[in-house]
């Protein structure tokens, strides 16, 4: 695949790899009353998906092995489209089961992005082909919001849902035709699985890295980027779910201007997934780290300090959520030594990262509802993003001296 291939495949598989959970927040209402879920089980409906990315990330990766990358988008894109289609069958065991396997399918194409990245970009564009993935799942995020409602009410919830398996089908389509489809639906496991060959040699193979130990439980490095990680996940999460009740409790903003809040921090999400891997390429990713880590710091202490500037501080945590993630997945690509050494990295950073930012929203409800006040859960979410500039920060400083000295990471 071509590095402009990738950037259009990553572009593509992005928008509905979020959209297709996010639209479900907008008319949760709809959906309780219809399958009679109080708001509890219908914050379980809504965790499902990021539950699955902890969960299935090993899964995912032993697909990826036995299959091959290119294979394994494919499953994802079929994958999601029937989760979309059980999903919208009607009844409550076909919602959940029809999440489940959203879920499952949306992590294949989590741990599968940085593998294809890593194949088929020069090292040098990495972070483009990362970043026009984040960029793109924050579009389509935006693009559910404001459908679903309109949507919901033009035709009912099952087929404004459901709607979305003809995107899926569209993306699917632009895939096979970028891959071709001998090669899309192609069993080629990773070498060293099968003797069976994979596509073109890859852009990396062509001058191999030292051999080193491939190790992920037994690096700082790997586990630096699991827990910062995890910690930009837990930021996103819990700011997501409760800044509007913040904003309308904190400052009585009406709940139009509250929602569109939540707007703006999705929107500016475009502008760091796209532009920390500018920064990342001219000033280096510890650089970059520091600077998303900034703008994270901004959301916590000027809610705390200067609350009537909100709007400056949710858009510069927009861009931290967005540049944030780009740049762990980018040094996931980076700090991996082989192939199948970032297909296990990708899974572990993930598949622990999701798992910690799984419990973002949980922990800051319940420290408000312990506290009755905004301010500790705006402390914790200040201790997650300080969290995340150390350990992905002390990350890119190893990242960047290796790389420099060729020496093993």
């Amino acid at each position: 695949m071509t590095a402009l291939g990738l950037i259009v495949a990553a572009f593509t598989m992005s928008l509905i790899m979020r959209s297709t959970f996010v639209s479900i927040a907008p008319v949760s209402d709809v959906l309780g009353a219809d399958l009679g879920l109080d708001p509890a089980g219908m914050g379980l409906l809504m965790a499902i998906p990021v539950l699955c990315f902890g969960l299935f990330s090993p899964v995912a990766s032993l697909l990826i092995a036995r299959g091959g990358a290119n294979l394994a988008m494919t499953v994802m894109f079929l994958g999601v489209a029937l989760g979309i289609i059980v999903r919208s069958a009607g009844g409550t065991a076909a919602a959940f089961i029809g999440t489940i396997i959203l879920g499952a399918a949306i992590t294949v194409g989590n741990v599968v992005l940085p593998v294809l990245v890593r194949r088929d970009m020069p090292a040098k564009r990495a972070g483009i082909a990362t970043g026009v993935f984040i960029a793109g799942a924050n579009v389509g995020s935006l693009v559910s919001t404001v459908t679903t409602v309109p949507l919901v009410e033009a035709l009912g919830w099952q087929l404004a849902l459901g709607a979305w398996v003809l995107v899926v089908a569209a993306s699917l389509a632009i895939w096979v035709a970028i891959i071709r489809p001998r090669h899309a639906f192609r069993w080629a496991p990773e070498p060293g699985q099968t003797p069976a060959s994979v596509l073109d040699t890859p852009p990396l193979e062509a001058a191999p890295l030292p051999a080193v130990r491939e190790r992920t439980w037994g690096s700082f490095t790997a586990i630096a980027l699991l827990i910062g990680f995890g910690a930009q996940t837990f930021s996103y999460y819990g700011v997501t779910a409760w800044l509007p009740a913040l904003l309308a409790d904190r400052l009585r903003v009406d709940a139009a201007e509250a929602g569109g809040a939540a707007g703006i921090f999705q929107i500016c999400a475009i502008v760091g997934s796209l532009g920390a891997p500018i920064v990342a390429a001219r000033f280096g990713s510890f650089t970059a780290v520091m600077g998303i880590w900034a703008c994270w710091l901004a959301v916590p202490l000027g809610l705390l300090l200067a609350p009537e500037g909100w709007a400056i501080w949710v858009m510069l945590g927009g861009i931290a959520q967005g540049g944030g993630i780009t740049i762990v997945l980018t040094l996931v690509t980076e700090v991996a030594r082989s192939h199948s050494h970032v297909r296990r990295l990708s899974a572990f950073v993930q598949g622990g990262g999701y798992a910690i930012g799984a419990t973002g929203s949980i922990v800051l409800g319940a420290a408000f509802a312990a506290s009755g006040t905004w301010t500790v859960p705006l402390f914790i979410v200040l201790g997650s993003t300080t969290a995340y500039g150390v350990l992905v920060g002390a990350a890119a400083l190893r990242a960047g001296r290796a790389s420099a000295t060729s020496a093993p990471r």
